[in-house]
């Protein structure tokens, strides 16, 4: 009986771990570089950069920010399949914030991100989505 309940945990664990793409930010990877920028997906010759986004806000004195932003914002036009999404931070000196994929991303025909600043630190992120 042990044995059936390690071996379905096991292949529970494996499925997990196949299904979770590798270019995924988790909230631990946020602060191991200094600029802290993100890539989802794979972006291949034939994508189009179909959205530029620069998301700025000004710190909040002894604060964190800490919100969503999706893209692209309710009323655009979507334009396609989202195949590879690129967030590169501005601040490349360690102050800057951190995203993580909250909602939608590759495959999908929107992205929602989860921003999160250091205290008393605000945020500058170029955000690029390509697809096909």
């Amino acid at each position: 009986m042990m044995r059936v309940i390690v071996a379905l945990l096991v292949a529970v664990g494996a499925v997990l771990l196949v299904q979770v793409p590798s270019g995924y930010a988790w909230p631990e990877s946020c602060g191991t570089n200094k600029t802290h920028n993100f890539s989802f997906g794979r972006k291949s010759f034939y994508d189009k950069l179909y959205y530029t986004v620069q998301e700025v806000k000004t710190r909040s004195f002894l604060r964190k920010l800490s919100y969503d932003i999706t893209v692209p914002p309710k009323g655009t036009p979507l334009k396609g399949v989202i195949s590879y999404i690129e967030i590169y931070d501005q601040y490349t000196d360690g102050n800057g914030a951190c995203a993580y994929l909250n909602g939608g991303g590759v495959g999908n025909t929107n992205v929602t991100l989860h921003i999160k600043s250091q205290r008393n630190q605000g945020v500058n992120f170029i955000i690029n989505v390509y697809g096909h």
